[in-house]
């Protein structure tokens, strides 16, 4: 048998499930044209990837966001998320490609409800009522990476929920910090996506995603990508 996914998310009511990582009450709460509350995809997080990895520890996590950025550029370019983000969200959630749902499912991002290639149930620990407790949901399948990756872009693009991270797309840090509390409850979640962004230089994604001219030299003196190295002065 194999490990399930576990979920950092308030549990939903009965009958419904929840934005990713948003707790009931705020999603309950949410001024959406006065309609009931949609039946939306909610999060899970697999605990498989290592606390604090050193930069560059192994040619596998670094064939992991390989295979990863392609897709995480192409949804910056189509959606604006950055690819920075993207990337930091995928190793965060799949534990960098080895949960169930990612190796099986292509769902790197713990996503719930039916994707392109149907569902798979999984057992889940949702925080309900000041506990955790096991459930079972459906979470999304899809039929490759790629899939995964453009789901989860237009998902954070296109639901009212990530309208402020959205409007920080071109700070990929206070992106990060805004899905805090409502892609995932827990209160470091911002902060453990930018240690990824750091640790491992993928701001350097976000640069790649930009046009030609956004990504000539800045003259001396003015602002950098975050995590990009400067040249040196000839």
């Amino acid at each position: 048998s194999t490990s399930a996914p576990v979920a950092l998310t308030a549990s939903a009511a009965t009958g419904a499930m929840a934005i990713p990582g948003l707790p009931m009450a705020v999603h309950a709460r949410h001024p959406a044209e006065g309609a009931p509350a949609p039946v939306t995809a909610a999060y899970g997080k697999h605990h498989a990837s290592p606390p604090t990895p050193p930069v560059y520890d192994s040619s596998a996590q670094q064939a992991f966001i390989s295979q990863v950025a392609p897709g995480a550029v192409a949804a910056q370019h189509r959606y604006g998320v950055p690819a920075s983000v993207t990337i930091a969200q995928a190793i965060d959630e799949s534990g960098w490609g080895a949960s169930v749902l990612a190796a099986r499912d292509h769902n790197l991002f713990g996503i719930k409800g039916s994707g392109p290639a149907g569902s798979d149930p999984q057992p889940t620990l949702e925080y309900e009522n000041g506990q955790w407790v096991t459930l079972t949901a459906p979470f999304r399948v899809y039929h490759n990476v790629a899939e995964s990756i453009e789901d989860h872009g237009s998902l954070l693009a296109n639901s009212g929920y990530y309208s402020t991270a959205m409007a920080d797309r071109h700070e990929p840090n206070a992106f990060a910090q805004a899905l805090t509390g409502v892609y995932a409850t827990d209160p470091d979640y911002g902060a453990k996506l930018i240690g990824l962004m750091r640790r491992y230089a993928l701001y350097r994604f976000d640069r790649a995603a930009q046009p030609a001219a956004a990504r000539r030299a800045p003259a001396p003196g003015s602002a950098t990508i975050p995590g990009m190295v400067r040249p040196a002065p000839a």
